[in-house]
Parts: structure tokens; C-alpha cells; sequence
């Protein structure tokens, strides 16, 4: 058995969360508008990636890749790290009391279109958790969030309205 700390002691959790992306997606440029970056800073973290483990993890092939044997042997192991990581974080969650209660969202009309995906996250790693979503003009939100019928908005700006200092 190799010892972790002479290959992979340098991968970073960032490192595999892109792999993982890239991997799932197919598509480098596909998980780099997931993950909110550059294609270039996608493609840096899986070159560090491959450099740490010493072994191609992908190919490319046309406007994709595909995951060689030891891609798919990292992408399985990741799929364990993070689900080991978000147990973690709801035993944190819980420990901290987040274990039942209610999210209330509201969202501008142009977040409606990336705030269920989130919301969907969330649920699935807060099951305890009741969210509700509404999608409003600015000015709903923004009364929704001076008569304290939302815990959380997302907007475009933060509203001039109820600045508080």
C-alpha cells in the first residue's frame, strides 16, 4: 500500500469538487459555468489534480471527456468523501440545533430560474427544514423583507429602503 502523504497529501478539496463536476458533467466548460468559474481555473485544478495522483484521470474526446480507470476509481472515492462531509455538516447542523424549522426565500423574478436548484440542495441536506419560495417584483421583496415575511431575498441590489445605517 502507497502512503497518501507521498502522492496525494497536495489534492485540495476544491480539486476534487471540480473533478467531480467535470466528471458528472462531462464537459469542462459545462462544470465551469456550474461552478461559477473559468474554463482555465477548471482546468488548472484538474491539471494539479492528475499531477498529484500521477495518473490521467480523463481524456478528451471532441467537446468532452471521459474518465479513464483511474478517474473512475477517483470519482467514486469523491462521491464518498463529500457524502461523508455533508453527514459531517448535518451532525455540526444538529448538534447546533438546525435540525427542524422553516426557510422562507424570496427571490427577484430572475432568480427563479437558479433559486429551486438551490432550494432543492438545501432540502435534500436539511430534510428537517420546511422551505417556502416566493418569486416577486423588487418591490414585493423588498416589503416582504421590511415586514419580516421572509427570513432570506435575493435580489440584484441590496434595497436602499431599508438600510440601517
Amino acid at each position: 500500500m502507497t502512503d497518501i502523504s507521498r502522492t496525494l497529501r497536495d489534492v485540495t478539496l476544491r480539486q476534487l469538487r471540480t473533478f467531480r463536476t467535470v466528471a458528472a458533467r462531462g464537459n469542462i466548460s459545462a462544470a465551469a459555468r456550474e461552478l461559477h468559474l473559468t474554463q482555465p481555473a477548471v482546468s488548472l485544478q484538474l491539471r494539479e489534480l492528475e499531477a498529484s495522483c500521477g495518473l490521467a484521470l480523463y481524456e478528451r474526446q471532441g467537446r468532452g471527456i471521459q474518465l479513464t480507470a483511474a478517474g473512475e476509481e477517483l470519482a467514486q472515492a469523491v462521491d464518498g468523501i463529500l457524502d461523508s462531509l455533508a453527514a459531517v455538516q448535518q451532525s455540526f447542523d444538529a448538534m447546533r440545533g438546525l435540525r427542524t424549522g422553516r426557510l422562507r426565500l424570496s427571490v427577484v423574478s430572475t432568480a427563479k430560474y437558479f433559486a429551486p436548484t438551490m432550494l432543492a440542495a438545501f432540502a435534500r441536506s436539511h430534510p428537517g427544514i420546511a422551505v417556502q419560495l416566493h418569486v416577486g417584483n423588487r418591490a414585493e421583496v423588498v416589503a416582504e423583507l421590511a415586514e419580516n415575511r421572509c427570513d432570506l431575498a435575493i435580489m440584484g441590489r441590496p434595497p436602499a429602503e431599508l438600510a440601517t445605517g
